[in-house]
């Protein structure tokens, strides 16, 4: 007992020393302020946003963490609600530091049923250092029962982590440790190319088992060199020791590169041929060498994906270009902490049921309830006869009245919103002819003059349009456009215009965009709105704002901003209308741009890219870069991926459908796309106040064909896949 005493006298005498104060509570010895989560579905979940982390002394040698939710004035608990947890310090604890939801330093444990916790906090380095000492003199002290604070670590791991956490020191007492997974040998090769740029760094790879990146090699040369000849524009990342090649992989998308500036690191997926893919890191050695690591890199990248050289960009884009790849550009917003839309995530399964509805129910109606149930699902799933071989391609979701439209083959299926967010069944139309008799399954359909039509585009036939007239569920109208006008794309004049009613539209080939009047007699394009490009421009989709501004994505990577007035230029002028000129042109990142969207304000513009989303700014001294030219001072974009873990669970492939804005009445909340079977959503907010990693992620049953927002619902998704529909709803998880 009473070298029990000593042990805390000195310790309590460290503390006072480390700190320059202990707490007055003598059981108290040191507290963080955070945010507290624990690992759900794959993703981070917060407990409580606001809680106080102590290390406590229960009796002499035995400590313990305990993590209090702060309650806030006024606020009531429901009964039975936790708002306390305990976890014991013994010698087997490990707790390790990495980056939380909101890139603050966090402190990351595997608790005695191997559940995962996190504790971020904003406090300072020298409060970070003193947290950490308390804790390792409190492991040093602590009896030898079983822990509840234990990794799932082999003991070949290194103990000794540095404060960026995931990635342990290397010393020459901490030799490289040998991986928990094994690191297939890969052949042996000679470098080839020339040599653009080679820095020292660390070597780590990514240990699933642990949850952390394992050291290989201490002080290697990362370089990357040019293969072949210039215009090739081909070029490999090599990774060596003593002039031995330990790593090489070709530079591209598929790389995933992720790049955090605040720990000078770099992270990437290698796929094996097998399908397993590994997660590689690069540790700086200097702050400089990853900056001109990070920026020839991605030069490289942008000419691999353009096929043109850097130095051909235009000096006043090559910046832009650059910062995409940043993580540290001034945020647009200023983070304003967890909300309480923040804490939305997917519902489970059975949290679609209403319970309490359910309860006042006899069980005759239940078990009735539940027949008409499947039978709506039977319908929902099998629209056709049992032995189509169809499958779901479309989607259109209704802004005046409450009803999705899919395509199914040459059909329409139309489902109901429920007023509890679900679908409901309730018809499909006729088979989709042409005026001739030709059956067609269309390549686009849009909504159209108040939910009261369907605009079809035909799969070959690039000069017509379709409407089909929803109350009689069948098309009842062609509209041609001249040969000169083909029709690739099609989208409402103003963002919200087939809500109101409007007659017009505008359509979009690869070399022009023009407004679509079916009043008008013979061909329905009006020529005197018309705007085409002397040649091939590659433009590729299309979107406006609520005031007519036009936002155009390529094929190439550009996205075109054009003023409003373009729409409605002088009709007199055959210049203009000849030669469409955009109020700024932003060179992308050298990705063909597959789906473009922009706020009602034209404040945002969204850009979807096969393996990544632009989000891209464009207010700019007091207007948008649609009415007025941003030049140098465009300001950088959001580039949104997927997380190191979550491409990995995705076996390295991703190929995003274009991403769109919640719509509705209030300003854009939320971002959503998928990719394979997962439907992303991104918090918009949090996006603007560059927390570039807030999404939630949900895996479907099936490759999603389509997903869209409820009209004014941001929490509600439709989802289509192949052979069925459904709603992903979003709820407010507790705290």
């Amino acid at each position: 007992q009473k070298k029990g005493e000593a042990s805390r006298k000195k310790r309590m005498f460290l503390l006072k020393n480390l700190l320059g104060y202990v707490s007055e509570n003598n059981d108290r010895l040191v507290q963080l302020e955070g945010t507290f989560y624990d690992k759900y579905k794959k993703t981070w979940r917060c407990l409580f946003p606001s809680a106080n982390a102590t290390i406590k002394t229960v009796d002499n040698n035995t400590h313990e963490i305990v993590i209090e939710r702060v309650i806030e004035e006024g606020e009531e608990l429901e009964e039975g609600e936790d708002h306390t947890y305990t976890f014991p310090i013994t010698r087997g604890t490990k707790i390790t530091q990495t980056r939380g939801p909101l890139e603050h330093i966090a402190f990351y444990w595997v608790d005695s049923v191997g559940k995962e916790f996190l504790f971020e906090t904003e406090a300072d380095r020298n409060m970070l250092e003193f947290f950490q000492g308390a804790l390792e003199n409190c492991i040093k002290d602590a009896p030898e029962p079983p822990a509840s604070i234990i990794p799932q670590q082999t003991e070949q791991r290194s103990n000794t982590t540095s404060n960026t956490g995931l990635y342990p020191s290397l010393t020459a007492d901490n030799p490289a440790p040998i991986a928990a997974e094994p690191v297939p040998d890969f052949e042996e090769h000679e470098v080839e190319g020339i040599e653009l740029i080679s820095v020292k760094a660390d070597l780590f790879l990514f240990d699933t088992p642990s949850g952390v990146f394992d050291i290989r090699e201490a002080e290697v040369d990362a370089s990357i060199n040019r293969i072949g000849q210039a215009s090739d524009f081909e070029y490999t990342l090599y990774i060596q020791k003593n002039d031995r090649v330990l790593l090489s992989q070709s530079i591209n998308n598929e790389m995933y590169m992720n790049f955090n500036s605040k720990i000078s690191t770099a992270v990437w997926i290698f796929a094996l041929p097998d399908n397993k893919v590994l997660t590689w890191s690069l540790k700086f050695s200097q702050k400089d060498s990853e900056e001109e690591f990070k920026e020839k890199f991605s030069q490289c990248l942008f000419e691999t994906n353009s096929r043109m050289p850097f130095n051909k960009v235009p000096e006043s884009d090559r910046a832009w270009i650059l910062s995409a790849a940043k993580d540290d550009v001034d945020a647009m917003e200023e983070d304003d902490g967890i909300q309480e839309f923040d804490r939305l995530d997917f519902a489970d399964e059975e949290e679609d049921i209403d319970v309490e509805e359910l309860l006042d129910e006899d069980d005759e109606e239940e078990e009735e309830e539940e027949e008409e149930e499947e039978q709506q699902m039977k319908s929902v799933r099998k629209m056709n006869t049992p032995n189509s071989k169809e499958t779901n391609s479309g989607l259109a979701v209704g802004t005046c009245y409450e009803r999705s439209f899919v395509c199914r083959g040459p059909r329409i299926g139309v489902f109901a919103h429920t007023p509890d967010n679900k679908l409901k069944y309730e018809t499909r139309t006729s088979e989709i002819k042409t005026p001739a008799g030709a059956s067609f399954t269309p390549k686009k359909m849009m909504l159209h003059e108040g939910d009261q039509s369907l605009l079809l585009l035909h799969p070959t036939e690039n000069n017509k349009i379709y409407k089909m007239d929803l109350d009689r569920g069948e098309v009842v109208e062609e509209w041609k456009t001249a040969t000169t006008h083909k029709v690739l794309e099609i989208t409402p004049q103003t963002k919200y215009a087939q809500k109101e009613g409007t007659k017009t539209f505008v359509g979009l080939n690869n070399q022009g965009f023009y407004v679509i009047d079916p009043r008008v007699s013979g061909n329905k394009q009006v020529d005197t709105r018309s705007y085409v490009y002397g040649k091939p421009a590659h433009l590729n989709t299309i979107a406006t704002t609520q005031n007519g501004q036009l936002a155009v994505g390529s094929k190439t990577g550009e996205i075109k901003l054009y003023s409003k007035s373009m729409l409605g230029m002088d009709e007199n002028d055959p210049l203009k209308r000849l030669k469409p000129t955009a109020k700024t042109n932003l060179p992308g990142c050298g990705d063909p741009i597959i789906g473009i969207d922009v706020t009602a304000n034209g404040k945002w513009v969204l850009a979807t890219c096969a393996t990544y989303l632009l989000v891209v700014p464009t207010e700019i001294e007091g207007s948008t870069g649609f009415e007025k030219r941003m030049g140098k001072n465009k300001p950088a974009p959001r580039r949104l991926q997927l997380r190191r873990e979550h491409v990995q669970m995705m076996g390295g492939k991703v190929k995003f459908t274009p991403a769109k804005f919640n719509t509705g009445f209030q300003q854009e909340k939320a971002i959503v796309t998928s990719t394979g079977k997962w439907v992303v959503t991104w918090n918009f907010r949090k996006v603007k106040q560059n927390l570039l990693t807030e999404y939630h992620i949900k895996e479907e049953r099936d490759l999603v064909v389509a997903d869209q927002f409820k009209f004014n619902e941001e929490k509600s998704i439709v989802v289509a896949l192949p052979n069925d529909v459904g709603m992903a709803n979003q709820v407010v998880k507790p705290w």
